[in-house]
């Protein structure tokens, strides 16, 4: 017998057919595992059926060792939760200190209220959430305190309002908000946006935006064909998935100017320990930062040689 999460209990051998049934019929607690030999059909909250072979999907945590499927399926899920946190548990055993700061403690880096307040108003007139979710104004207006000198900001996902793309704003969100208000406040500086949605891409005074699939490293080389040799400033907003954000930061690592940053946005406080283990092994050029916000974490970076 297997235990559903609301105690619901169904029989092994019910077939996935009949199984999605009764799910789509009870509404039981979703998503659920179901595990059988070596594969693992997962139901999401339709009811539909995805199928992975766990040895295969996940060869890299997959355990090299011998046993019943079952138990090595779920041991492999153990080593894709645990790998990193483990990894961070290393890091303060050497005694390798990666330190989380607020966004306030992060502002009072230089004189940047004043930009921040600046930087609020265009994010809320555009219809961005980077001030009103996010207080991510006052992260901004330290990295772009001196407005006048930024040549060239990028930022890699522009927001679609396409609820069928992953990682979308919803129907009312506002395509390139972002974007408009960066241009508005560097005035000097030429916006370039990179995005999964070929249709919300758009050109229009100081901004050019160009397709992007941050799980593709082949469309970032294509990207940096049409996009200056540097930059002041790039952002990450677009799958947040670690190994996207981790794709980005092998792009945008080496075209960042000196003293100019990278960010990720919207980190999930449960992979942190990712990024501090990107937080060591960037330190010996960059200048890297754990920030804590209002509503998620942001990892910043700024290049000093």
């Amino acid at each position: 017998m297997l235990k559903l999460f609301n105690n619901i209990k169904i029989k092994r051998r019910l077939t996935i057919t009949a199984f999605s049934n009764y799910l789509k019929t009870h509404k039981a607690a979703l998503p659920f595992v179901y595990i059988r030999r070596k594969l693992r059909i997962y139901f999401n909250n339709r009811g539909d059926v995805v199928k992975l072979n766990i040895r295969k999907s996940f060869p890299i945590f997959y355990p090299s060792s011998r046993g019943k499927s079952s138990d090595l399926a779920k041991l492999t899920i153990e080593s894709i939760n645990k790998t990193f946190p483990l990894i961070d548990l290393l890091l303060a055993g050497l005694d390798i200190d990666i330190p989380i700061i607020s966004v306030e403690e992060f502002s009072m880096r230089s004189n940047s209220y004043q930009p921040a307040m600046e930087l609020q108003v265009l994010f809320d007139q555009y219809g961005s959430d980077k001030a009103s979710l996010h207080n991510y104004h006052l992260i901004y207006g330290t990295v772009l305190s001196e407005k006048h000198k930024i040549q060239n900001i990028l930022e890699v996902g522009i927001g679609t309002n396409n609820t069928g793309v992953p990682s979308n704003m919803g129907k009312l969100g506002k395509p390139g908000a972002s974007l408009r208000a960066f241009r508005d406040f560097c005035v000097n500086a030429e916006i370039y946006g990179a995005d999964i949605d070929k249709q919300i891409l758009f050109s229009e005074e100081n901004i050019t935006t160009f397709y992007i699939d941050q799980t593709d490293p082949k469309t970032f080389q294509q990207l940096k064909n049409n996009l200056p040799e540097t930059f002041d400033l790039i952002i990450d907003d677009g799958l947040h998935a670690p190994y996207a954000n981790i794709a980005t930061l092998n792009f945008g690592l080496k075209i960042i100017k000196k003293n100019g940053w990278i960010i990720i946005e919207d980190i999930n406080p449960k992979s942190l320990s990712i990024w501090k283990v990107i937080f060591y092994l960037i330190s010996e050029n960059f200048e890297p930062f754990i920030i804590q916000t209002k509503s998620a974490f942001v990892f910043a970076a700024k290049r000093f040689n």
